[in-house]
C-alpha cells in the first residue's frame, strides 16, 4: 500500500543556536510546490517488521548463480493519461521524451550515467551497477506487437495521491508481466510507487489490489525537461520511484538518526535534502550523508548512485516477491509470433453472467490476432455441447481490430444451469491456425424465480452459481463445517494460502426471487472465520445487491474484513474449519428498501490469502414490520474529555419500519437544558443516515447527555426501546506547558470518567488506581485524562510512566494510551496498547496491591506529535474481569527514548571530561524558572540562557574552542545546583 507523507510545520518550533542547543530531529521537509514522493516508511503492504524480517531471512540463503554483468531485464509500459492535447504537446508526451526516459533509467541502474564523476569520493567504493535493465514491452497482453506505450484521455484534470485507483483504472496491463508506468498531470507529488511485499503466507493485499500495482509520475518529470516546475528534470523522478517499486526506502529512513533504510552501506541521515544540492561533505548523524543517492530528495542534477546494499535488496525482491519475480520471465520481453489466420473469441457481451428474461440474443466479442485481414468468419453456438446455430458473416477486420457479433434469439426455459459455448469454425474459409483462443464457454443459470421463504443450507448437492472478476478457478465450494453436528455442510471460500489472485472478488449468487406482493422482508445468515495467528491479512466478506438481475452489483448490504470478520477467540495456525456453534456468528438484515422485481443478491468474498470463510443457512423471509419505528444505532463525535465548550454529536438513525420516513425529530437533554431539531429526509425501510445536533456555551464540568429520536412522519413511534442514547463526558480546559511530570500524589489536573457508568480511577497511596477486581462491569472503558499539554518549543518528546497490574485467571484487562491533537475532541492516535498477559507485571487471585518489584516502566516516543501546539493524553483501562491496575510517575521528557538518562542526582553532565561538546540532563523535583550558566573559574560567564519550564530537559553545549575547568550552574526560585566540567582539547 502506498501512503502519503504527512508534512506539517509550525512557526514557533525553533532551534536554539550558538553554543548550546536542545536535542531535536527534523520531522520532515516539504517544498512550497509539489512534494517529491508519496512513498514513506509506512508504505508496506504488511507489517514493516514482517517485511524486513523476510528480507533478513532471504539474505541468509546463498544467491542463485548468475553470469557476471548479466542484467535482469524488466518489461515496461508507459500509460500516457493525457488531457486531450495533440500528440507531442502538454501531457500527451512525444515519443522523444519517453525514449530519453528509457535511456536515463538504463544509465542510472547500470551506472552508465554521465555524472558518475560527480559521486562524492567517500561513496565511490560502494557505487554500483544494479544489473537491472528496462525494455519497452514488445507484445501486449493479447500477444500482439506493441511499442510499449498506450495513450488514453484522462477522466480527471489532475490526479491526487488519493486518486491512485482512478488513475490506474484509466489503463492497465497485467502487473505480473508488465511494470506499469502511469504518466499524467499529478497534484501534490511528483510521483509515487507501490511497494513490493513478501511471499509469506497470510500477507495483506486488500489495500493493494494487483490492478493498482505500478508507478505514477508527473508528465513534466519524464525524460529531459529544463522547464519543469520544481527543478530541471533529467528523468530521475522515475529512477527514484522504481527504486521504491523494487523495495528501497528513502536513505534517511523517513525519520531521524534512529530510523534506518535497512541498507548497510547507506549511512544514517536525518534529512532528505529536498530542494538542495550540496557540494561539500555534510553530516547529520555523525557520518557523511549520502545526499547524491537516487533514493534521496535532492534535485535530479545531484543524484548519481545506487549502492551494493541497495542492489542486493532489489535483487532479493526481484527473485522472491510476488509480481516482481514474474517480470523477469515475462512474455512481454519477447517478439510476438503471429499466425496468418488467427481469430479469437475475447468475451461474451450478452448474456452477462445473469439475466431476468428467458429469451435473449447472444453477443460475442472477437479480435483478429493474425497478420491477414479477416473477411469472413464462421462461429458456432452450442448449448450443452449441442450445436444450436452457426453464424457465417462477412466483415473486414484488420490486425488487432475487434468487433461484436450477434446471434439469433435463444430461449432458455429450464430450471437448471446450461452451458453456452461459442467456437470458431473457420476464418477466411480455412481452419484457424491458432486453436487456443477459439472457444469460450459460460454457464447460464436459470431465469426461474424462487418464491419466499427461501433457504440455502448447502446440504443438498446443488451446483453453486458463482463468478469471479477474472476467468480463473473460483474459490466457492461446498465443505464440511460443523455447527450442530459434525457432518454439517456450508458454503466455503477457500482462501487459505491462496496467493495467486490476492484482492480478487469471488461471487456466490442467489437465485432470482419472486417478490410478488412482498412488502417487507428480512435476510439472515451465519458465517465463521479465523485468521492465521496474529497476521494482519484481511480476507473480506460482503453481501451485495443488484437490481438488474445480477449484471451489476452496486449496493453493499453487509461488509466485514480482517479482525472485524473473526468469529472465534482462539489462535489458528492452519486451514480453518469451524468446530461448533461458538465458532459462528449470525447476521440479520432488513432488506425491505431494496425489494425490486429484478433483485438479485450475492455473497462476495475478497481474497486476502489468509484463511477460509464459511457461510450457511441463508434465509430470506417475508416480515411483518411496524409501520413507524426509528431508532438510534450509533453516536460519534461525542467527546469523552475535551477543552472545547460545545458538543456536536453525530447521531446515526435507522428506519426499522416499513414505511418511508420523510421527517423526524432529534432531541437532547443535558443538565437543566434541552433542545430539538426537525430532520427532513427520505429514509426508506432499513435505511440509515446520520445528522448532528449542537449544544454550546458549556462550562468546565462533568455532564450526562441523553439523545433521542422520535415522531417519524409526526406519528407515534411504535417501538420506543431503541430511541435513546445516554453518555457521560467532561469539559476540562486545564493546561500546562511541557515538559511535564505527574506523581499522582494529588492529581487535581487529571480527569476521570466512564462514558457509560461510574469511573473506577481513584488516587491510591501516591499513585492512581483502576479498581477493577470483582466489579462486574465487563467491557466498560475507564478514562484517566491529562490536562492540555502545550508543546511550546519542543520538537521531541517521550512519555514515560510506571504501571503495575496483576493477571487474574484468564481475564483480559486492557490498557491503552490514546493521544489527541485537537484538545480532546477525538483521541485518534493509539500510542500504547497491551492486554492480558502482555499487560500484567505479576499474577494474583485476590485484590492486587503492588510491591516495588511489581512495577514496570514504559517509554513511548511521541516526537511526531510535537508539531502540534497542544496534545492531550488519555490512559484508558478496559475491564476484562481481572484485577486492579496502577499508574504512577507519568512524565513527558523533551527528548526521544534513546536519549533518556537515569541518574541519581538532579543535574548530570556527560561526558565529563568533555571534548568539543557535552550534555546536561536535569531531573528536578518540580518545574522551575531556571537560568543555566557555564562559567570559568574567574566567574566569567561563558554562556547563559533562561529556561522558564526547567524540569527534566537535556541540553547540549558546543565547546570546541574551550579548554580547562568550568562550572555548570543551574539556579531557580526553588532549586540551585552546580557541577564541575573538565574540557579538553
Amino acid at each position: 500500500m502506498t501512503q502519503m507523507r504527512n508534512c506539517l510545520s509550525r512557526a514557533n518550533k525553533h532551534l536554539f543556536t550558538g553554543i548550546f542547543a536542545l536535542f531535536f530531529f527534523l520531522l520532515c521537509q516539504k517544498s512550497e510546490g509539489q512534494s517529491r514522493c508519496a512513498v514513506s516508511h509506512d508504505s508496506y503492504h504488511e507489517n514493516p517488521e514482517q517485511f524486513e524480517n523476510w528480507i533478513h531471512e532471504l539474505r541468509k540463503v546463498p544467491p542463485a548463480h548468475r553470469t557476471e554483468n548479466t542484467a535482469t531485464r524488466i518489461p515496461v509500459v508507459f500509460h500516457i493519461i493525457h488531457q486531450g492535447e495533440p500528440l507531442g504537446e502538454g501531457s500527451n508526451l512525444p515519443l522523444e521524451r519517453i525514449e530519453q526516459q528509457m535511456t536515463t533509467l538504463n544509465q542510472d541502474f547500470r551506472r552508465l550515467n554521465p555524472d558518475t564523476l560527480a559521486t562524492p569520493a567517500a561513496f565511490l567504493p560502494v557505487a554500483v551497477d544494479t544489473q537491472i535493465e528496462f525494455v519497452l514491452a514488445r507484445q501486449d497482453p493479447d500477444g500482439l506487437p506493441t511499442n510499449g506505450i498506450t495513450r488514453t484521455r484522462a477522466s480527471l484534470s489532475t490526479y491526487r495521491f488519493q486518486d491512485d485507483d482512478i488513475l490506474k483504472s484509466e489503463a492497465y496491463w497485467p502487473a505480473e508481466d508488465y511494470l506499469n508506468i502511469y504518466v499524467s498531470n499529478l497534484d501534490g507529488f511528483l510521483g509515487w510507487a507501490t511497494f513490493p511485499f513478501s511471499d509469506l503466507v497470510g500477507i495483506d493485499e486488500i489495500n493493494n489490489n494487483r490492478l493498482t500495482d505500478g508507478v505514477a509520475v508527473d508528465f513534466e518529470y519524464v525524460g529531459y525537461n529544463p522547464e519543469a516546475r520544481e527543478f530541471e528534470s533529467l528523468g530521475r523522478t522515475l529512477t527514484h520511484e522504481i527504486g521504491h517499486f523494487f523495495g528501497l526506502k528513502h536513505v534517511w529512513g523517513d525519520g531521524g538518526c534512529s530510523e534506518d533504510d535497512f541498507v548497510q552501506d547507506t549511512p544514517l541521515s536525518s534529512t532528505s535534502y529536498q530542494g538542495q544540492c550540496p557540494t561539500d561533505e555534510v553530516e547529520s548523524c555523525s557520518s557523511i550523508d549520502m545526499y547524491s543517492n537516487f533514493l534521496n530528495y535532492t534535485d535530479d542534477a545531484c543524484m548519481n548512485l545506487f549502492t551494493f546494499g541497495q542492489r542486493g535488496r532489489m535483487a532479493l525482491v526481484l527473485q522472491n516477491s510476488i509480481r516482481r519475480s514474474s517480470l523477469r520471465d515475462s512474455r512481454a520481453l519477447g517478439t510476438p509470433v503471429m499466425q496468418a489466420n488467427d481469430l479469437g473469441i475475447t468475451n461474451v457481451e450478452n448474456p452477462e453472467d445473469l439475466f431476468c428474461d428467458t429469451s435473449f440474443s447472444p453477443q460475442v466479442g472477437i479480435r483478429n490476432f493474425g497478420t491477414n485481414t479477416v473477411t469472413n468468419v464462421e462461429i458456432s453456438m452450442l448449448i450443452d455441447n449441442v450445436t444450436l446455430h452457426t453464424l457465417n458473416q462477412e466483415l473486414e477486420l484488420n490486425t488487432g481490430a475487434t468487433t461484436t457479433l450477434t446471434f439469433p434469439s435463444v430461449n432458455f426455459e429450464t430450471s437448471a444451469n446450461q452451458d453456452l459455448t461459442f467456437q470458431v469454425v473457420s476464418i477466411n474459409g480455412v481452419t484457424d491456425e491458432n486453436s487456443s483462443n477459439n472457444l469460450l464457454e459460460i454457464t447460464v443459470p436459470p431465469a426461474t424465480r424462487v418464491p419466499l421463504p427461501y433457504l440455502e443450507d448447502f446440504e443438498s448437492i446443488n451446483t453453486l452459481i458463482t463468478r469471479t472478476e477474472i476467468s480463473i478457478s473460483d474459490h466457492w465450494e461446498r465443505a464440511t463445517a460443523p455447527y450442530l453436528t459434525s457432518t454439517d455442510v456450508a458454503g466455503q471460500l477457500n482462501f487459505h494460502g491462496s496467493q495467486r489472485r490476492l484482492g480478487e472478488f469471488h461471487y456466490l449468487l442467489l437465485p432470482n426471487l419472486d417478490l410478488t406482493d412482498v412488502n417487507s422482508a428480512s435476510l439472515s445468515f451465519r458465517y465463521a472465520y479465523a485468521r492465521l495467528g496474529l497476521s494482519d491479512s484481511k480476507d473480506g466478506l460482503l453481501l451485495m445487491a443488484s437490481r438488474d438481475c445480477g449484471v451489476t452489483f452496486d449496493q453493499v448490504l453487509f461488509s466485514s474484513y480482517g479482525e472485524e470478520l473473526v468469529t472465534i477467540d482462539r489462535t489458528i495456525t492452519s486451514a480453518f474449519t469451524p468446530t461448533g456453534p461458538d465458532d459462528w456468528q449470525e447476521v440479520e438484515l432488513n432488506i425491505t428498501s431494496i425489494l425490486d422485481p429484478n433483485l438479485r443478491l450475492a455473497f462476495v468474498g475478497q481474497n486476502g490469502s489468509n484463511n477460509n470463510i464459511y457461510i450457511d443457512d441463508i434465509q430470506i423471509i417475508e416480515t411483518e414490520l411496524q409501520a413507524y419505528d426509528i431508532g438510534i444505532t450509533n453516536v460519534t463525535q461525542l467527546p469523552v474529555v475535551t477543552c472545547t465548550n460545545f458538543i456536536s454529536p453525530r447521531i446515526t438513525v435507522e428506519n426499522f419500519g416499513f414505511e418511508t420516513i420523510n421527517n423526524y425529530n432529534l432531541q437532547y437533554e443535558l443538565a437543566a437544558t434541552s433542545g430539538q431539531s426537525s430532520v427532513s429526509t427520505e429514509l426508506v425501510s432499513g435505511g440509515v443516515e446520520a445528522n448532528s445536533i449542537a449544544v454550546s456555551n458549556l462550562e468546565d464540568g462533568t455532564y450526562t447527555v441523553t439523545l433521542s429520536s422520535n415522531a417519524p412522519n409526526q406519528e407515534t413511534d411504535q417501538d420506543r426501546s431503541n430511541n435513546t442514547y445516554t453518555r457521560n463526558f467532561v469539559i476540562n480546559s486545564e493546561s500546562v506547558t511541557l515538559p511535564f511530570r505527574e506523581t499522582f500524589d494529588q492529581p487535581d489536573q487529571w480527569v476521570t470518567v466512564n462514558p457509560t457508568g461510574n469511573a473506577i480511577w481513584t488516587q491510591q497511596d501516591q499513585s492512581v488506581q483502576a479498581a477493577a477486581f470483582a466489579t462486574g462491569d465487563l467491557g466498560s472503558a475507564h478514562w484517566l485524562v491529562s490536562p492540555v499539554l502545550n508543546t511550546g518549543s519542543l520538537t521531541e518528546g517521550t512519555l514515560r510512566f510506571r504501571m503495575a497490574h496483576a493477571q487474574t485467571g484468564v481475564a483480559n484487562d486492557r490498557l491503552q494510551v490514546l493521544l489527541s491533537v485537537n484538545c480532546g475532541q477525538s483521541y485518534d492516535q493509539i500510542i500504547f496498547d497491551k492486554s492480558g498477559e502482555a499487560l500484567s507485571t505479576t499474577t494474583a487471585t485476590t485484590a492486587f496491591t503492588p510491591t516495588e518489584e511489581d512495577w514496570r516502566e514504559e517509554s513511548i516516543d511521541i516526537s511526531q506529535y510535537m508539531i502540534w501546539e497542544e496534545i492531550r493524553l488519555a490512559f484508558v483501562f478496559t475491564n476484562g474481569g481481572g484485577n486492579h491496575l496502577y499508574i504512577d510517575e507519568a512524565e513527558v521528557f523533551p527528548v526521544r527514548p534513546s536519549f533518556l538518562r537515569s541518574f541519581e542526582r538532579s543535574i548530570e553532565v556527560y561526558p565529563n571530561p568533555a571534548q568539543d561538546n557535552f550534555a546536561v540532563t536535569l531531573d528536578m523535583p518540580q518545574k522551575d524558572d531556571i537560568v543555566v550558566s557555564l562559567v570559568d573559574l574567574s566567574g566569567r560567564i561563558i554562556a547563559q540562557f533562561r529556561e522558564p519550564n526547567g524540569l527534566n530537559q537535556t541540553y547540549r553545549f558546543q565547546v570546541a574552542d574551550l579548554a580547562g575547568l568550568y562550572i555548570l550552574r543551574v539556579a531557580g526560585e526553588n532549586f540551585e545546583n552546580s557541577r564541575r566540567v573538565m574540557i579538553r582539547k
